[in-house]
């Protein structure tokens, strides 16, 4: 939170893709991660609102405002919806807020999903014309293909 904050002192427009809210709605229900869809959806629309609980209040710190954006694959899909969605996020970095945005997992299944954030931010960053896009995962190096599907990688 503290580098975007930084980063949007010197200038830079920040779009923040982040998850969690399955995790979060498993943590306050004091349950372990469903194995169903619907259960990982009921775990997503009662985590999505303490996460950016928790991202507004950190932001606040800073005195950054945020806006939380859930989108689905077909947002990307239908002219007339990515139109519409690309308009509200240009309109709140013009604003000077920083849009968190996260896939509406409380609505979306296996069929329409984009299958993780990474996928997510790649298409926001191309909406927005990115001049960079910058990954924060858990993965211990970097790798030159998907090591799941190319064992050279």
């Amino acid at each position: 939170v503290e580098l975007i904050c930084d980063l949007r002192l010197k200038g830079f427009q920040v779009v923040l893709v982040s998850s969690g809210a399955v995790g979060l709605g498993c943590h306050h229900m004091r349950m372990s991660r469903p194995s169903t869809v619907i259960g990982k959806q009921a775990a997503a629309a009662i985590g999505q609102g303490r996460l950016m609980r928790m991202y507004d209040d950190a932001f606040a710190y800073h005195n950054q405002k945020v806006a939380q954006l859930l989108l689905a694959r077909q947002w990307f899909l239908e002219k007339e919806n990515y139109a519409q969605f690309q308009a509200t996020l240009f309109e709140l970095l013009r604003m000077g807020v920083v849009p968190i945005v996260n896939e509406n997992d409380a609505f979306t299944n296996d069929q329409i999903r984009f299958g993780d954030n990474d996928t997510l931010a790649a298409y926001l960053a191309v909406t927005i014309s990115a001049h960079w896009l910058f990954l924060l995962t858990d993965v211990d190096c970097l790798y030159t293909a998907n090591p799941r599907s190319h064992s050279d990688a």
